[in-house]
Order: C-alpha cells, then sequence, then structure tokens
C-alpha cells in the first residue's frame, strides 16, 4: 500500500514538473485567492472588539479578539496578550491530532507576533490599568497551508481593532498598532519543484515544508521547517533558493492583500 501511494505521489509531482501546473491549475509559484471579511460577528458585548475570517482555498479561519481590563504591572509596563487556537467538530481530525495542531499554532503565532517584536505590548499599558487581549482562532475548515491562514486571521483582527485608550481618563477608543507588516508564506519542496500555498493533498507529495514570516523590509521575522521525508537528501542551497523564492513571491501577495 505504501509503494503505492508512493508511485502516485511521484507521478503527480512529475505531471506538475511536466506542466508547470497544478490539479487546480495553479502554477507552482501562485496563491490561492485569498478572502478576509472584517467585523464578521456582530455583537454587543462590550468584551469583543474585533473579528476576522480568512479563506485560502477551502481553508477557513475566523479570529475574534476580546479585552479585559487588568491590574497594571509596573515593573514590566505592558499589557498581555494571548492566543487560543480550536478547530471546529466539523474538520475530520482525532482528539489528538486536533490537540497536537493547536498547541503547535498557538506556539507558531505567540513566536510570530510578540516573540519577534512585532506587536508593542507596552501600548496596552496605561495610567493606573492595563489590558489583557485574548485572540480566539478557530479553524472551520481545513484544505492545506493552514499555518499562513491563522498567522493572517490574527494579524487581521489585531489590525481592524479598536481597544480604549487606558492612558486617557476619558477612555477614548483606538486603533491597535503592528510595529511590522507581516506576510506570512508557507511552500514545499520535492527535488528542486517548489509548491506555494499547498492544498492538504499536496502537501503529502513534498519532502520539506518551509514557513517565513517577512516584514515591509523583506527581512523574516521567523522561519520554520518540517521535514516530512526524513529519507530525503537536504541542501543547504536548496532551502536557500525557496527562501529567495517566497520573498519575491512575498510582495505579490503584499500587493494582493494591500498590507
Amino acid at each position: 500500500k505504501y509503494q503505492n501511494i508512493n508511485k502516485y505521489n511521484k507521478l503527480q509531482l512529475q505531471n506538475i514538473i511536466t506542466h508547470n501546473k497544478r490539479k487546480d491549475n495553479r502554477h507552482p509559484l501562485e496563491f490561492r485567492k485569498s478572502l478576509i471579511n472584517f467585523n464578521e460577528l456582530n455583537s454587543d458585548s462590550f468584551d469583543l472588539i474585533g473579528s476576522a475570517a480568512i479563506r485560502r482555498g477551502w481553508s477557513t479561519t475566523i479570529a475574534t479578539i476580546t479585552n479585559t481590563f487588568i491590574e497594571s504591572n509596573y515593573q514590566t509596563k505592558q499589557g498581555q496578550l494571548e492566543f487560543n487556537v480550536s478547530i471546529s467538530p466539523l474538520v475530520p481530525l482525532d482528539n489528538d491530532e486536533a490537540l497536537d495542531l493547536t498547541s503547535r499554532l498557538e506556539m507558531l503565532l505567540t513566536n510570530v507576533i510578540i516573540k519577534s517584536n512585532s506587536f508593542n505590548l507596552s501600548q496596552l499599558f496605561g495610567n493606573d490599568e492595563s489590558i489583557y487581549l485574548n485572540i480566539s482562532i478557530t479553524i472551520l475548515s481545513l484544505d492545506g497551508n493552514i499555518d499562513d491562514c491563522v498567522i493572517l486571521a490574527a494579524l487581521a483582527v489585531l489590525k481592524n481593532s479598536e481597544v480604549f485608550d487606558v492612558s486617557d481618563s476619558n477612555y477614548t477608543k483606538r486603533k491597535l498598532t503592528i510595529d511590522r507588516s507581516l506576510i506570512p508564506i508557507t511552500a514545499g519542496l520535492s527535488n528542486g519543484l517548489i509548491l506555494i500555498d499547498m492544498t492538504s493533498e499536496e502537501e503529502k507529495l513534498v519532502d520539506y515544508i518551509v514557513t517565513i514570516v517577512v516584514d515591509e523590509c523583506d527581512d523574516i521575522c521567523y522561519f520554520n521547517q518540517i521535514v516530512i521525508n526524513s529519507n530525503a537528501y537536504q541542501m543547504s542551497t536548496e532551502i536557500e533558493t525557496i527562501i529567495s523564492q517566497l520573498i519575491n513571491q512575498s510582495k505579490q501577495l503584499r500587493k494582493e492583500l494591500q498590507w
């Protein structure tokens, strides 16, 4: 059975190489169309300050952001930002798979948005109060490249949300700011072939999956590599090539998203 699957995968890859076209008629370096809807959820709740939905192909995520006031931390002079990822029961994953995926994505968001210094937590600090923000992201459907969808959803809801200015006694609202304009791009690599924005089926064809997040200056603020085929031989020049290609393609995606 494994040999039959392996032969099928090789045939699929060869078809892409020969025709420079994938099953959905995209060329290897082409993104699926990204659809972004803001304020998808309407609520009179004081805590809910924004929402955004991202659809990339058949992968769909929706993000909500809530805020609560907390006691000021005068030592660090900053607020708090946390991420919670959940998966709709309609997505066909067992409990262990879902737990592994949500844990990995929550760590991914923390690394991309907070640890890369893209979001300044001091903007959530006021004279005598701080703000605790919680971003909840639900995966509604899954067809590959969920990392990019989750990152885009978190960035979109942060960019489109307002919080009460805790440094202002009148509690006027102000926009949250992202210090770096981030674009996530994930691609697969196999025998010199680069596939950007893969479907779930395509993710099974490649030897490696690489995710980078770049800012407006083309600086990489996050890099991750997942090995799919441990028997594949990896050359450092291949990784350099894929990173260079992804940085070039990020300009196209930035233009499409108008970020």
